[in-house]
């Protein structure tokens, strides 16, 4: 089990493949209270 403190700063973006408009890329950055952060990447391509 994981446990994680509550977020600091969480944020969303998203935008096109500049190779492909019809994928979408999303980027989810997250900073926690005690200084970890991470990114998680996907696109819609990922979902097939």
């Amino acid at each position: 089990m994981v446990s994680l403190s509550e977020p600091l700063e969480s944020t969303l973006e998203w935008d096109y493949n500049k190779n492909d408009d019809t994928e979408l890329i999303f980027r989810w950055n997250i900073t926690l209270k005690n200084g970890d952060s991470g990114l998680l990447a996907f696109s819609n391509r990922d979902l097939d």
